[in-house]
């Protein structure tokens, strides 16, 4: 049979606690044959030896030693811990770094961010700005080119009209051989009255040009040539009106430029009303041979002496209008278009059109 140690190491903190302040430590090894004393001998080194007991004595320097065997063992478990220690600060202090760096890259990232987002606003606006920008001004210049090419054309048709009444008044008096100023356009209210539709004019009239030697004899022709005028009164002799409204017969040296045929008819005393004066543009248009627009105008006048109503052509209402003025000549140009040496403007087409007709059919 294995023998039985028993070996007090075993648990040596406890004692450690037993020997602490003794000088030596027994150490027990029975055997299982070893002979148990009895009670009342006395047991001797030799008898313990003899009865199969190791029986061993140490003395305070070998304690020592088992004792500095457990110190290190202690301090073994001392360094483990702080090397657990050293191990959790080092992880800390990564984790600390790891974290400072991600911190900083995140405010980076959001700096970035913040950067990109700025300068993509500040380019989308200026973008944006730049396309609306150029979308208005291409709208604009699109709109300013239709409205020019709408009034040219609307201007080239008025033109067209009157220089066709005008052509038809020179035809009519050469075929009928008068000599100007004394001519009267049969049923000039009807033909002026076609061209007030198709022109949108308030009025349209006839200046012949009374040169002072003919004063007399124009005043005369007036007198007698007048039925044309209905009802309306006549004054038989080129006049003026005063700054108070009465007429006057002063009316200069001449040469003189008398209302003569209108369309539609008037309402007041406007006919042999001298408008030499009054429509500079008229002699301009002469001087050129050319026709011209006048100035934007808004008289009361206009509905003084025109009547009013539900026709847009005849009506006037205080709206801004613009003055036409075509010369009439004697003659017409040759086939060749090379004006005879006898062509003399002899007399005016004048019309007051509404500025609206020019920007008609904008949209």
């Amino acid at each position: 049979a294995r023998p039985c140690q028993f070996n007090h190491k075993s648990n040596r903190s406890k004692r450690r606690d037993r020997t602490k302040g003794k000088s030596i430590e027994p150490i027990v090894r029975i055997s299982s044959q070893a002979k148990r004393p009895e009670p009342s001998q006395k047991i001797e080194p030799t008898m313990v030896k003899d009865s199969g007991i190791d029986f061993e004595l140490k003395d305070e320097a070998s304690i020592d030693d088992d004792n500095s065997s457990f110190g290190s063992i202690d301090d073994e478990e001392s360094i483990t811990s702080q090397s657990s220690r050293d191990e959790l600060k080092e992880i800390q202090r990564l984790m600390r770094k790891e974290t400072k760096g991600v911190s900083v890259w995140r405010m980076v990232v959001l700096v970035a961010m913040l950067i990109i987002s700025v300068v993509a606003t500040v380019a989308t606006h200026r973008f944006l700005e730049e396309e609306e920008k150029s979308d208005f001004e291409g709208a604009y210049e699109q709109y300013a080119t239709t409205i020019i090419e709408s009034s040219s054309f609307n201007a080239r048709f008025i033109q067209d009209s009157y220089q066709t009444f005008g052509d038809y008044i020179t035809s009519y008096a050469l075929d009928e051989g008068l000599d100007w100023p004394y001519v009267t356009v049969p049923n000039f209210w009807k033909h002026g009255e076609n061209v007030r539709l198709q022109t949108s004019s308030i009025a349209t009239a006839l200046f012949p040009e009374v040169a002072p030697e003919q004063l007399q004899s124009w005043n005369n022709y007036s007198s007698y040539n007048k039925d044309w005028l209905g009802e309306v009164p006549l004054v038989p002799f080129i006049f003026n009106y005063t700054e108070d409204g009465s007429i006057s017969n002063e009316v200069g040296p001449g040469p003189y430029r008398p209302f003569w045929q209108t369309s539609p008819l008037p309402i007041a005393p406007i006919v042999n009303l001298d408008a030499y004066h009054r429509l500079p543009e008229a002699s301009v248009a002469g001087e050129l041979g050319q026709a011209l627009f006048g100035p934007l105008q808004s008289s009361s006048g206009m509905a003084r002496f025109f009547p009013q109503s539900d026709d847009a052509a005849t009506s006037y209402e205080g709206e801004p209008y613009s003055t036409y003025f075509q010369p009439i000549f004697n003659v017409f140009d040759d086939a060749d278009g090379t004006p005879p040496p006898s062509k003399k403007q002899v007399a005016i087409l004048s019309g007051a059109i509404r500025v609206g007709i020019y920007f008609n059919n904008l949209l």
